[in-house]
């Protein structure tokens, strides 16, 4: 009787056990590719783990072809009170009310930018922002000539449009900086096509179109899910706008939900569906979401202390490691140096933001570029596209 009591009991916990293997979470470990492993759990969890320093991108499903789609001259803005070359830089002043405005400018000629002084109290990233549309069209926020210059997918100057108060400040003498009334500075192309600008000062988004004209004003709030709006940048995807994860003109439904466990670690969940990528390069830093593309496929940026273990990965929503774009090839490659042999500089604050996709899933480089050892050497934006292929 003990015996049979003790063969019923296991076949009883064989039984539990395949009933509901799902809720005791047992995972499979697979090598996919050198660099990558991939740990799946029945409980529709998939832990992909990528040592970028083992991985050959040349054997992933995706590729990308590099090629210069823009140059444009930048001149350098000065302040009023510095010493001026009047044939290569341009006046900015304060006014009778200690009031800077840039609206509708164009202080500079088409497809020629504007870049402020590195001092005198500007704000960070008070130049340039960029975006590009689906069909391949690039729009430059030109902050200081208070418009958008638009260029065609082979950076052919098609139109300028104007947006309105660009950036106005206000000296504090008490302070002794300026606050800032206005502040253009972000823009976005969304899945059909619509153009928005956000103004960081006020806190808010147009949509406008192609003329400047304003077709629709949204306030952000000042705080989502207990953080500063005004710190999160803007960006656009297939679903719509999004500013510090917050959806702000979207149809869009269930979607995956960030969630960065630690420098080194991102988890993405979708109703059941949980995906957990680890960075796991021997001198990886850090890794941060740059992007969501048609398909769902995510975007990141991983960072070490060596150009090997750095770049980009696409991955798919199951977790298929699809491409990698290993920086130091295209930031530091030699054929992207400039004549001298200099690395190019992020056009933006730094190499993350300098980083922009289209709803294709292609990749932009937003650099600035110039052979300091030539004589009255023009500083230039260059954008260099990597074209998605198979």
């Amino acid at each position: 009787m003990k015996w049979k009591i003790i063969i019923y009991t296991f076949f009883l916990m064989v039984v539990v056990t395949w009933l509901y293997a799902d809720q005791l979470g047992t995972t499979q470990t697979i090598k996919e590719v050198p660099g990558v492993t991939r740990e799946t759990n029945t409980d529709s969890t998939n832990t992909i783990t990528i040592n970028l320093s083992e991985v050959d991108e040349s054997k992933l499903p995706e590729k990308y072809n590099a090629k210069v789609v823009l140059e444009a001259p930048i001149i350098m803005a000065q302040s009023y009170d510095q010493e001026l070359d009047l044939n290569e830089k341009v006046i900015i002043e304060k006014d009778e009310n200690e009031t800077m405005d840039f609206e509708n400018n164009n202080f500079t000629p088409d497809g020629t930018f504007l870049c402020a002084p590195v001092s005198d109290g500007y704000p960070d990233e008070t130049s340039f922002d960029v975006s590009i549309n689906k069909e391949g069209k690039i729009y430059i926020m030109d902050i200081l000539n208070g418009r958008i210059q638009e260029f065609d997918s082979n950076g052919k100057h098609i139109n300028n449009i104007p947006v309105g108060k660009a950036l106005k400040m206000k000296w504090d003498k008490k302070k002794d900086h300026f606050i800032l009334i206005n502040f253009k500075n972000e823009i976005a192309t969304d899945e059909k096509g619509e153009l928005f600008i956000r103004d960081k000062a006020e806190n808010k988004i147009e949509q406008i179109k192609e003329t400047g004209e304003v077709k629709t004003i949204t306030d952000l709030p000042e705080k989502f899910g207990g953080e500063n709006m005004r710190e999160k940048r803007m960006t656009a995807d297939k679903g719509g706008v999004v500013v510090g994860g917050k959806r702000i003109y979207s149809d869009e439904g269930d979607e995956f939900i960030a969630n960065k466990i630690n420098e080194r670690k991102i988890e993405f969940k979708k109703g059941k569906s949980r995906l957990l990528i680890c960075q796991n390069s021997p001198t990886a830093s850090s890794m941060k979401e740059l992007y969501r593309d048609y398909n769902n496929n995510i975007y990141l940026y991983m960072f070490s202390s060596k150009g090997k273990e750095s770049g980009i990965i696409k991955i798919s929503e199951t977790g298929e490691l699809l491409s990698v774009i290993k920086e130091g090839k295209y930031l530091f490659g030699h054929e992207w140096m400039d004549s001298c042999g200099n690395k190019p500089s992020p056009l933006l604050l730094n190499w993350e933001r300098s980083m922009k996709f289209d709803l294709n899933g292609n990749l932009y480089f937003l650099e600035m570029i110039c052979c300091k050892n030539i004589p009255q050497c023009a500083n230039k934006i260059r954008i260099l596209k990597l074209e998605y292929r198979k």
